[in-house]
């Protein structure tokens, strides 16, 4: 789940990473963060540069990606999702 990613962003690091296993599934490219191909060095090493020298654009990408965190991966929001698939798992257990 890549937590690391959300606490950089809680410390207002912007975040560049390659989209492999569930990093895409917290940056979403353009919007909390950038993202290169896995394997594409020089994608990942431009996304950083860029972030070097974009100010407005860090400063973007971090705002929006704590907004996400405190919508999306707070204890509340996880507990709702936790019960809602374990009543959904539940309910069609007793189906079968």
């Amino acid at each position: 789940f890549c937590t690391i990613i959300l606490d950089a962003a809680l410390a207002d690091i912007p975040v560049a990473a390659t989209a492999g296993g569930g990093i895409p599934e917290n940056v979403l490219h353009e919007q909390t963060g950038l993202l290169a191909p896995v394997g594409d060095a020089a994608g990942l090493a431009r996304a950083i540069l860029r972030l070097l020298a974009e100010p407005e654009l860090r400063a973007r990408l971090t705002r929006t990606a704590k907004e996400r965190i405190h919508r999306d991966f707070s204890v509340e929001s996880m507990a709702r999702k936790y019960t809602a698939l374990y009543a959904a798992t539940l309910g069609r257990a007793q189906e079968d």
